[in-house]
C-alpha cells in the first residue's frame, strides 16, 4: 500500500507546485506588461479620415402617402381590365373526374374530357386545383394533366 500513496504523494506535489509556478510567471508577466503600458508615451495625431453625418428630415417630407398618388377604380372599372386566364395544361386521360378537394374520397364535383384545357391555380401534394375556364374549379391528380402545348403559327 505504501508503494501506491508515495508516488501519489508525489504526483499531487509536483502539480501543485507546477500550477503555482505558472500563475505566478503568468501574474509576473501581466504586470511588467502593463507597467511597460502605462510608462509608454502615446504620440498620436491620427485623426479620422471620415466623419458620417446624417441631414436631417422633416416628417412630412418622408410621408410617402403624400408623395404617391393614389387613384381609386370603382369595381367596375376592374372587372373590365381583367385577362382570362391563359390554359396552362390539358387533360392527358380520357375523362377527368375533378373532385372537391385534393383527395380520392373528396366527392366529385364535375368532370372533363380528354385534351380539354385548364389553368393550374395551386398545387398540394400531387392533386393541383384547376379552373375549366368556364367558373367551374376543382381538384385533379397532376399526373393525369400534361402541360399545354404552345401554338407555333406557320408562315405559308
Amino acid at each position: 500500500m505504501a508503494h501506491l500513496v508515495l508516488p501519489a504523494l508525489m504526483f499531487g506535489s509536483v502539480a501543485i507546485l507546477s500550477g503555482v509556478a505558472t500563475y505566478a510567471g503568468a501574474t509576473f508577466t501581466l504586470h511588467k506588461v502593463a507597467e511597460a503600458a502605462a510608462s509608454a508615451p502615446v504620440k498620436s495625431k491620427l485623426k479620422p479620415t471620415y466623419i458620417a453625418a446624417l441631414s436631417a428630415a422633416d416628417a412630412k417630407a418622408l410621408d410617402v402617402a403624400r408623395s404617391v398618388k393614389v387613384v381609386w377604380q370603382p369595381p367596375e372599372a376592374l372587372q373590365e381590365t381583367r385577362v382570362a386566364p391563359a390554359f396552362t395544361h390539358t387533360v392527358a386521360v380520357e375523362s377527368l373526374r375533378v373532385r372537391a378537394g385534393p383527395k380520392k374520397a373528396a366527392r366529385q364535383v364535375f368532370a372533363l374530357k380528354g385534351g380539354s384545357r385548364v389553368t393550374v391555380i395551386q398545387e398540394d401534394r400531387g392533386w393541383v386545383l384547376i379552373d375549366a375556364g368556364d367558373g367551374r374549379k376543382g381538384w385533379a391528380y397532376s399526373k393525369l394533366l400534361r402541360p399545354a402545348e404552345k401554338l407555333v403559327a406557320s408562315q405559308d
